[in-house]
């Protein structure tokens, strides 16, 4: 069973539904965001789209180890407060997190020096404006033009435009 996947044109997954399930947006040939079939039913928001394939990102190459660890470290009003409560109960919190994340992201220059680091990790090439990540897409799985449950009732004198699918005026 395939899902139905909300994809930026970076390749990022924004949300992930039941087909027939899916939420309205705007459809248009412009769109930055755009509903597309996922055929593996394993997919997550955590997932990417690229070069037409998704992929766990966990399956991700990524070449910035120390970026990575300052994410894991937190915010430093967060590890301030570690080490306040740490000072105070006499525990160690603060420095069993630092250590957790030097031992589970590996500095930029060991990652670099060791042949297998990247074994099995795939490139990730984000999609741009001008060629989102769902061109690598079979045609019937990207052009998922989808009538919603919910369809936007429009007021009086207003309606989609038949081009782009835009509320204008009608009179």
């Amino acid at each position: 069973m395939a899902k139905s996947c909300l994809v930026d044109y970076r390749g990022f997954i924004t949300d992930v539904v039941e087909p027939g399930d899916e939420f309205e947006i705007y459809q248009g040939d412009d769109s930055p965001i755009k509903w597309v079939t996922c055929d593996d039913d394993a997919v997550t928001n955590l997932w990417v789209l690229s070069n037409g394939e998704f992929f766990d990102s966990a399956n991700r190459l990524e070449r910035n180890q120390q970026m990575r660890r300052k994410v894991e470290y937190g915010e430093i009003e967060e590890q301030l407060d570690m080490m306040y409560w740490d000072q105070v109960n006499g525990t160690t919190t603060w420095k069993d997190h630092v250590a957790a994340v030097k031992t589970n992201i590996v500095n930029q220059t060991t990652a670099d020096a060791d042949a297998t680091f990247y074994a099995g990790k795939k490139e990730f090439e984000m999609g741009t404006e001008e060629a989102p990540s769902w061109n690598g897409l079979p045609a019937e799985k990207r052009a998922k033009v989808t009538t919603f449950k919910n369809a936007t009732v429009y007021e009086a004198g207003w309606g989609p435009d038949p081009v782009t699918g835009k509320p204008v005026y009608t009179g």
